[in-house]
């Protein structure tokens, strides 16, 4: 009976894939899979066995259109899953009719599924004139891999579900302070190859071997310590938010909501010298709301201790008033202001059609300029990253400076997307980050996660996205030297995969003269 059951299920599986159709359906399911091991679910198996499924699909794809068309239907289940966050926002929060939000989400995610289709397409051109071993090991990995950097450097870029963040918790997350988040996916790619190769091929015996030694090795590099400890820790104070964007900007909620802020923190001046709000903690211009928070101001400086938030500034200048996402300390002795905005939130390039679609969007404060002050600051005797919500997700900007800096400060709102799996990706996104840089990153939120991520890719977590309103005393360490990351950014992955890249192109410009 149950030999019978297993020729059944067996029989289906073989019909599902001879069909065309049945192929795009296993694509898009394997698509969803992947998704499985980034936060909150954390199942790093998941991603890694979706790619080997990935890699099979377009190992047997009768010719470049069925690779496009899999690759095509893989992104889709893969984005499609993975970011359906974005809805949220333009749904719930900024007023978009639901069936125009998720005609706006599908093309979204249509964009970024183009760019796996392309890799799958070129893939399948290629298959047939390379080794299988060199197809699946080194040539789809570097072809992923450089797919997923387009995709964070076109126009403002876009680094969400890089498969390197599914490993953070996993040994191939030791190669993020040599080669980065991509250098961690180049891993993910190229483990996928190496399983791949071995069922294809059945060398589980070498496949196993090849696999274990590789991860063993990334599981060595990842023990090497880069970076030493600076100074003792320093305690710090962070007040979490727990304010809904559906009031937070309401004028009416304002004096409730500074109030709950200044509540919160009253407590914390004897026992930090640094307290910090979240994005918008103050969600008007800082000059408005500086009269009500004038007690807060007065006990803070009495307490010689500086409070820092999340807020919008303003300013006249020669091309007239500007307007900035900012962070600042209420007496004024402090001030970054956001330099890497995110499109059709905070700014909308200067299209006639870009601009009536805005009007669409009932998005507070949209027209943000691009600032311009010092990224590194200093507070007390230490060096301090700056950095708001979307800028701490380009690991390449921050590690621009990072050498000067002892430790990161974010802040962040992230209840645009609450509920969703936005908040446990962001997160992960952080301690992946605080490995790469090998600093420290103290991350704010509201209605996020708020905590300290380490330079082991490890987080301490002071308080969840669904926990109220209240003021957490956490600590951070300094640290100096640098990671090969921060020396040398993206540049020696990059020059590794156009190697992998050109000696493909040249041996099939090489075999097609042959050809001839």
């Amino acid at each position: 009976m149950a030999s019978e059951q297993s020729e059944y299920s067996e029989s289906l599986w073989q019909k599902l894939i001879a069909q065309p159709m049945g192929r795009l359906i296993v694509a898009v399911c394997l698509g969803s899979l992947a998704v499985l091991g980034f936060a909150p679910y954390d199942f790093a198996p998941a991603t890694l066995l979706a790619l080997v499924g990935f890699w099979w699909l377009l190992a047997h794809a009768i010719d470049w259109r069925q690779g496009l068309r899999e690759g095509l239907a893989f992104g889709i289940g893969f984005f499609g899953f993975g970011i359906s966050w974005m809805g949220v926002s333009l749904g719930i929060y900024g007023g978009v009719p639901l069936g125009f939000t998720w005609l706006i989400v599908l093309a979204f995610v249509l964009l970024l599924a183009s760019f796996v289709a392309v890799s799958a397409l070129i893939s399948v051109v290629a298959r047939d004139s390379l080794p299988p071993f060199v197809w699946a090991v080194f040539f789809l990995p570097a072809l992923w891999v450089m797919s997923e950097w387009l995709r964070v450097i076109i126009w403002a870029g876009f680094p969400w579900l890089l498969v390197g963040y599914s490993h953070t918790d996993t040994w191939l997350a030791g190669w993020a302070p040599i080669a980065g988040t991509l250098g961690v996916s180049f891993a993910v790619a190229m483990s996928a190859g190496l399983m791949w190769w071995a069922i294809s091929t059945k060398n589980v015996f070498k496949g196993v071997l090849f696999y274990g030694l590789f991860l063993g090795f990334s599981g060595q590099i990842g023990l090497i310590e880069w970076v030493t400890p600076k100074d003792d820790k320093q305690p710090i104070a962070l007040v979490h938010g727990q304010v809904s964007e559906a009031i937070k900007w309401d004028r009416q909620a304002l004096p409730a909501l500074l109030e709950a802020y200044q509540r919160a923190s009253y407590p914390l001046l004897s026992q930090a010298p640094l307290i910090v709000w979240s994005e918008t903690a103050v969600p008007t211009f800082l000059d408005i709301a500086l009269a009500q928070l004038q007690p807060i101001i007065e006990q803070a400086t009495a307490s010689n201790t500086m409070i820092i938030t999340g807020t919008a500034l303003r300013e006249e200048t020669i091309a007239g008033r500007q307007y900035f996402n900012s962070i600042a300390s209420l007496d004024g002795s402090l001030r970054y202001d956001k330099r890497h905005l995110v499109p059709f939130s905070e700014y909308y390039p200067g299209f006639a059609l870009l601009s009536a679609f805005a009007k669409l969007i009932n998005m507070p404060m949209a027209q943000f300029s691009f600032g311009e002050t010092a990224k590194v600051q200093t507070l007390g005797k230490h060096h301090v990253g700056f950095g708001v919500c979307y800028e701490a997700d380009f690991g390449f900007e921050m590690a621009q400076v990072s050498q000067d800096v002892d430790w990161w400060l974010i802040v962040s709102d992230d209840g645009w997307f609450h509920p969703s799996a936005m908040a446990g990706q962001h997160w992960q996104m952080t301690r992946l980050r605080a490995r790469e840089l090998g600093r420290e990153i103290v991350r704010v939120t509201n209605q996020g996660y708020t905590g300290v991520a380490h330079t082991d890719g490890s987080g301490t977590i002071a308080a969840l996205p669904d926990d109220e309103l209240a003021g957490h005393l956490v600590s951070v360490q300094p640290y100096t030297g640098s990671t090969p990351y921060v020396r040398w950014h993206d540049m020696p992955l990059l020059a590794l995969l156009s190697f992998i890249l050109a000696l493909v192109l040249m041996r099939l410009r090489f075999q097609r003269s042959v050809s001839r």
